[in-house]
């Protein structure tokens, strides 16, 4: 249930559309819909790059040098 102050945010309707879609047409929508629910979710995060993450394929050294 979402409330109704955030019914007309562009990220709920297209999460709501893309639901719609799904349970009427093709199974292909089904992944559409999943991305557009899990971006509604997460609407409100903030995206936030962390370099540390993973290591450079090439090594440290190397990335630095460019």
């Amino acid at each position: 249930m979402v409330p109704k102050a955030e019914q007309a945010m562009p990220e709920v309707l297209a999460a709501a559309e893309t639901l719609t879609h799904a349970a009427e047409r093709e199974v292909a929508w089904m992944f559409l819909a999943r991305i557009a629910v899990l971006q509604a979710i997460h609407r409100n995060t903030p995206r936030v790059f962390n370099p540390g993450r993973k290591s450079h394929p090439l090594g440290k050294a190397e990335a630095e040098a460019g």
